[in-house]
């Protein structure tokens, strides 16, 4: 079975390497124009199999060139471009992409990310149909990997990407045999997240810990990082921790006390320990010991940018 795959990233990688091995026989990889690490192009050139690149996928180049590489199936992961209905064609029993989100839910960007801001304790991998609408064919497969409290980005990247190669291999074993059972998706029954952006990423001192928390590990490394401000200098915020508190009014976004693992921050609700933060423009992070009565947050300044990121009650 000749295997056309469409890949980018860690997870692109490690899934050619297993399907390889396993003995599936890789008619060709296309790459992203712009890959983000060039894992997908070294392991192809490493092992000499075709290997392409493509401004725009849908060109009449890229159709002539890979019609004529005669795929079985398409397998898509990571890849950044919308392959049109005369590209899916090509392949003579299907092609699926793996989307690392619950599917009908997360679909589109960042689902990983989302799924850990909304707190989910599990993130879905789905193996589905492509169509010409983003994420909304029918699905082939789905696995989960759990999330706990203390798990962020980093650690539930590495645990995604650990499991879609084996999640792949399923999926060509049911076409090789002839089992698919496909469940097509109801759009009403999940939804379609937006690609995030850098006013996403700030710290709105006002919300509850639980969800201030949640950005925090969401967007932390490899990530861009969740942010806030020390006066006009912004702070990276790499690591936080929920601690026991009360409910209480004070100020939010306001150094409450000292400890030697960081400081504690009041919140919308309760409070917040920051544990690891680091200033834009130096090369090392740290653990804040900013003495109690700090304000973090915006410049008052800039505010008029950022309301619409903040709150629906602006001050008069």
């Amino acid at each position: 079975m000749r295997v056309l795959f469409f890949a980018d990233g860690e997870w692109g990688a490690k899934t050619l390497a297993k399907v390889y091995k396993s003995g599936y026989e890789i008619a060709g990889v296309v790459v992203r124009y712009k890959s983000r690490d060039g894992l997908v192009e070294d392991w192809t050139k490493n092992n000499n199999l075709p290997l392409f690149k493509f401004k725009k996928i849908n060109s009449e180049e890229a159709y002539t060139k890979l019609k004529a590489l005669s795929p079985d199936v398409i397998v898509s992961i990571a890849y950044d471009q919308i392959l049109k209905r005369r590209l899916l064609d090509l392949a003579k029993t299907i092609a699926f992409n793996v989307h690392a989100g619950d599917l009908p839910k997360y679909r589109g960007n960042n689902p990983i990310n989302w799924a850990i801001i909304n707190g989910e304790e599990k993130i879905g991998i789905t193996a589905h149909v492509m169509s010409e609408e983003i994420d909304l064919g029918p699905i082939i497969e789905k696995i989960y990997v759990p999330v706990t409290l203390e798990d962020n980005y980093a650690t539930v990247l590495k645990k995604v990407v650990a499991s879609i190669p084996d999640l792949v291999l399923d999926v060509l074993s049911q076409i090789r045999n002839k089992t698919i059972k496909l469940r097509h998706i109801n759009r009403e029954e999940g939804f379609y997240m937006p690609r995030r952006g850098e006013k996403d990423e700030i710290i709105k001192w006002f919300d509850t810990s639980k969800n201030i928390y949640n950005l925090i590990r969401a967007i932390t490394r490899p990530a861009p990082g969740a942010y806030t401000y020390l006066g006009k200098q912004k702070l990276r915020v790499w690591s936080a921790k929920l601690i026991e508190s009360p409910k209480f009014i004070a100020n939010p976004g306001q150094v409450m006390e000292v400890l030697k693992e960081g400081v504690i921050v009041k919140t919308g609700d309760t409070q917040i320990l920051l544990n690891e933060v680091q200033f834009e423009g130096e090369s090392n992070s740290f653990i804040p010991h900013f003495p109690v009565g700090t304000r973090l947050g915006l410049p008052y300044s800039d505010l008029e940018d950022y309301w619409p990121f903040l709150s629906s009650n602006k001050p008069e």
